[in-house]
């Protein structure tokens, strides 16, 4: 085999190694389970666990940098009970839960996010946390 054909085969399986290293690493990376698919699934007087369960664990934040608010995609209504309010988010959605005095879904406000561009300083300070 001529020297030049070798350097194309080495050349074409690095770039294959490539090629086949970022496919797996896509196929790995973690995806949140708090989305739009997830949300659609809580219903009123499920308990707190249960939408744990359904968004992958307690009320946190995960988005990956600023976001701004889209649309209210349900409605809240005012009461007296006390409500404990549970917010899970994510770049693609807000969800809000709120639970009465025992535990149970009173209301779950899901609201539409998306990532907001920011400047290389902005996204400096936002790391150094300035």
């Amino acid at each position: 085999m001529s020297r030049p054909r070798r350097r194309l085969f080495v050349a074409l399986g690095l770039l294959a190694g490539l090629m086949l290293t970022g496919v797996v690493a896509w196929l790995l990376w973690p995806r949140t389970a708090i989305s739009r698919e997830n949300a659609v699934t809580i219903r009123e007087g499920m308990t707190l666990t249960e939408v744990e369960a359904i968004l992958g664990g307690p009320a946190r934040d995960e988005t990956t940098g600023p976001v701004e608010v889209g649309f209210l995609a349900q409605k809240r209504y005012a009461t007296a009970t006390p409500l404990q309010r549970h917010q899970w988010k994510s770049d693609e959605i807000l969800v809000t839960v709120e639970c009465d005095p025992e535990g149970r879904v009173w209301s779950c406000v899901t609201t539409l996010v998306r990532r907001v561009d920011e400047s290389p300083i902005a996204m400096f300070r936002r790391w150094l946390g300035l």
